[in-house]
């Protein structure tokens, strides 16, 4: 499925998100906890299934029950809302949601914010049923995940034997999840049709002897060549003259001159890219530094609110791209290196930044 947009998220989760609502205006208590059976999580472990996120092989304890629709913000304790992933990916999407909605109760951010909060509910539930297509829809989310999990970069793994929701699967069934990708062939696999597999069981043809058959054959053939008298291996009949032996050249390298030290020149420019290089991180750095002292202002707002705000600049500005990785390559930075450490190397103390973990407070000095 290639269009996958908000107006089909927001649809296909219709439910959900009229539950998170009734969940906000009627002030609900959360939902009790339970984890996975042990005996379905070692099910997965023997079977070496995949974390359906990143890839990673589940062994002994790296893998955790994950409730796809937060509990905090509504989803309930049933095994459709539960998922196996790895202890790394569960604990980071734990983190994306607190720096989105903040501490917990979520109430006062879905009340103060409710697209943002929406945004993060379409998120959470269709980065299990859809994926990287349907997680483009929130880049902001997307990045801080990314940038929680793994410092900015994408997964270099893609899931082939991962399990999708437990009401889906039970022990026994294969790999179901919708997040899988096809592993690759081997090179000498042998790939027959569906049609041609059809039309050997209406004519009794068995593929499998046949394979054999040819086997033998070329086996036959391969030995009956080695004991032809003309063969490779039987060479006793033939007469092989041997090729006279000549002398090698011998090349006589000309004496390299002694290389003399160029002399130095007071009246030398400097080069023109190097000057060049040198503006363009002035520039950029100047850029950088306008940007957020303009956004923040007289404000002092948390990095997740300082990010959605970063977006809104980009749209209104006509840039193509939003986000904070858009946004550090804009400026000449790498994007893996994060927005608040970039703010940190650049603006140094002329911003404040509170707290030691999510969510941290900036403030212009």
């Amino acid at each position: 499925m290639n269009n996958i947009d908000r107006k089909f998220l927001r649809k296909n989760y219709s439910s959900e998100l009229a539950q998170m609502k009734n969940h906000f205006t009627k002030n609900c208590k959360t939902k009790g906890n339970s984890k996975i059976p042990i005996i379905k999580t070692n099910y997965l472990i023997e079977q070496e299934a995949h974390c359906p996120i990143c890839g990673v092989t589940f062994r002994s304890g790296n893998c955790n029950t994950e409730h796809i629709f937060p509990r905090g913000i509504g989803g309930d304790n049933s095994n459709a809302n539960k998922i196996q992933m790895c202890t790394i990916c569960n604990l980071s999407r734990n983190q994306v949601m607190q720096s989105t909605l903040e501490h917990p109760p979520f109430r006062k951010k879905y009340v103060e914010d409710t697209t943002l909060t929406e945004d993060f509910l379409l998120w959470s539930l269709s980065s299990i049923d859809f994926g990287i297509p349907a997680t483009k829809n929130f880049p902001y989310i997307q990045n801080l995940f990314l940038e929680i999990r793994t410092g900015g970069e994408e997964f270099q793994n893609r899931p082939t034997k991962a399990y999708h929701r437990l009401s889906t699967w039970d022990v026994g069934v294969l790999p179901n999840s919708p997040l899988n990708h096809k592993s690759k062939k081997s090179k000498g696999e042998n790939k027959i049709p569906k049609w041609v597999s059809l039309l050997n069981k209406l004519f009794g043809f068995n593929e499998v002897e046949e394979m054999e058959r040819i086997k033998r054959s070329k086996e036959k053939h391969i030995s009956s060549f080695s004991t032809h008298p003309t063969s490779i291996n039987n060479t006793q009949n033939i007469d092989v003259k041997p090729k006279p032996e000549t002398k090698p050249k011998i090349k006589l390298k000309p004496k390299a001159k002694p290389e003399s030290e160029p002399k130095p020149n007071p009246k030398a420019k400097p080069k023109l890219i190097e000057s060049i290089k040198q503006v363009d991180i002035e520039i950029n750095e100047k850029l950088f530094i306008t940007t957020i002292q303009e956004i923040i202002g007289d404000e002092k707002m948390s990095l997740s609110r300082l990010g959605r705000k970063l977006s809104i600049w980009q749209a209104e500005n006509g840039y193509e791209e939003t986000g904070s990785k858009a946004f550090l390559l804009l400026c000449g930075l790498k994007s893996s290196s994060g927005l608040l450490k970039s703010i940190r190397n650049i603006m140094g103390t002329s911003v404040n930044i509170e707290g030691l973990a999510p969510p941290f407070m900036l403030e212009m000095t």
